[in-house]
């Protein structure tokens, strides 16, 4: 299913499996809340009532972009919003006091998908509290506990996007990696820094690189590309090659992609250099001021 297209049809309902939605919604919040709020407080009753939870972490890249499980098997396809909407829409939603979003954080400080609660009432509300404790013992020492409440500066993402959950095998996706000349070499894209750290990104990026050229032996290198590549580089050069003529548009795919990661490397190097150049200059120039 593809929601982009401009003549998508809905193919019709399966089943009459349903998600539970609170009276509430249509009787009291529904005139009050605009299209964007809607979508979103949907989107978060799915994840939450939808699964028998309370509350659930949802990244902001699983609301934008959907969620793919770890067997390849899409669960949705997300609010089908733009970032800055999404953005908006959760942070009218917060300060309505509709949601109670909740920051967290990893054992390094690091940020990990935002926690959702719907606002019950007559119901202790964990992330309501100011600056309310919650750690996970599996990712925190004792001394170390991580604390974070309701954020209500929901003008910049509630996950980062460089910093979202990171739940990517990385080292099987190393190990495994199918570079398109078939050999065992060590692709260079291993030396480029993470772009995307989300899995279900990463997947759905890889997954629309394979769609458009259809080379099922570059599975892990399309999965390893879209890691490490700019999603916009990607997307251009997915364009660009679906209105060529080449014979062979998996071959001039892979060969951008390892020009693009030769540019990159050369500028990293280029940069050190100039680093290293720097710092020994300076150092030269301290010497001779206590000679």
């Amino acid at each position: 299913m593809n929601r982009n297209r401009a003549n998508w049809k809905f193919e019709g309902f399966c089943s009459p499996n349903t998600t539970q939605v609170p009276d509430e919604f249509f009787d009291v919040l529904s005139p009050h809340l605009s299209g964007a709020e809607v979508k979103v407080l949907l989107y978060i009753i799915r994840r939450t009532f939808g699964f028998k939870k309370d509350r659930d972490d949802i990244s902001l890249s699983q609301m934008l972009n959907g969620i793919i499980k770890k067997n390849g098997e899409r669960l949705d396809f997300g609010t089908g919003m733009s970032k800055p909407s999404l953005c908006r829409a959760l942070k009218t939603l917060s300060e309505k006091e509709i949601i109670f979003p909740t920051r967290q954080f990893g054992d390094k400080g690091r940020c990990m998908a935002t926690n959702y609660q719907l606002n019950f009432h007559g119901r202790e509300n964990i992330s309501a509290k100011p600056m309310a404790t919650r750690f996970d013992a599996g990712k925190s020492t004792p001394g170390k506990i991580k604390r974070q409440g309701l954020s209500l500066n929901l003008d910049s993402p509630l996950v980062k996007k460089r910093d979202t959950q990171y739940t990517v095998n990385n080292i099987q996706l190393d190990n495994n990696v199918n570079v398109a000349n078939k050999t065992r070499k060590r692709s260079p894209l291993h030396k480029l820094e993470d772009v995307q750290k989300e899995a279900d990104h990463i997947k759905l990026i890889a997954a629309d690189i394979l769609e458009a050229f259809g080379d099922n032996q570059s599975k892990q290198f399309y999965l390893l590309v879209a890691r490490k590549i700019p999603e916009s580089y990607i997307r251009e050069t997915i364009s660009e090659l679906k209105q060529s003529t080449a014979r062979s548009k998996a071959r001039v795919f892979t060969r951008k992609i390892l020009d693009f990661v030769g540019e990159a490397l050369n500028k990293k190097q280029k940069k050190e250099f100039s680093d290293f150049q720097s710092h020994r200059i300076a150092i030269a120039q301290q010497f001779s001021r206590h000679k």
